[in-house]
């Protein structure tokens, strides 16, 4: 009731369950689940629906997460279903390998899949990933796909009519997004 964090208030029910390692002092896994969670900044407000689960034992570490999110302001509802994130964590600590794969639903534009048919490799000094790519796919298999081209810069090829050539290019800064 009433968490506030960074000028973000959340109210509403919040089942929380987990399995905490006394050795390594850390959770091994947990489970959030909630319904009518109402997020709340100065400038926004969505009501929260769904399933988040983390499972440290695994290697990489696994969040899945099945969400509806209702902007309040507008009425539209987005959706995030079998949206899994996996980070395998080098053992020096030196980068993150990060995989995304899933379903979302936009109320305007519909539905696309997501995946990464490269991991992402965030280096340990970076906000940014510097390799890999990230793919949306959506209606007759047109697509999007975003390659890290380094720490600064990315890619987007699109391919609008799902024949496998790409159509367009941008390129742009990580930091502009």
């Amino acid at each position: 009731n009433s968490y506030c964090d960074l000028g973000e208030t959340m109210n509403g029910p919040t089942i929380f369950s987990g399995k905490y390692n006394l050795t390594k002092k850390d959770f091994d896994s947990f489970n959030i689940s909630f319904t009518e969670l109402q997020d709340t900044t100065s400038k926004d407000s969505d009501t929260l629906s769904g399933t988040v689960a983390i499972d440290n034992t695994k290697s990489p570490v696994q969040v899945t997460m099945n969400l509806l999110d209702r902007d309040n302001h507008a009425g539209e509802v987005f959706k995030a279903e079998n949206f899994i994130i996996t980070d395998a964590v080098a053992t020096d600590g030196s980068y993150d390998d990060v995989t995304m794969g899933g379903r979302f639903y936009d109320p305007t534009e519909g539905y696309v899949d997501l995946s990464t048919p490269q991991s992402l490799r965030v280096l340990a000094a970076d906000d940014w990933p510097s390799s890999g790519n990230l793919k949306v796919t959506g209606q007759n298999n047109a697509s999007a796909t975003l390659t890290a081209l380094d720490s600064s810069s990315y890619q987007v090829d699109i391919d609008t009519n799902g024949d496998g050539m790409t159509d367009s290019t941008t390129t742009g800064s990580w930091a502009e997004l």
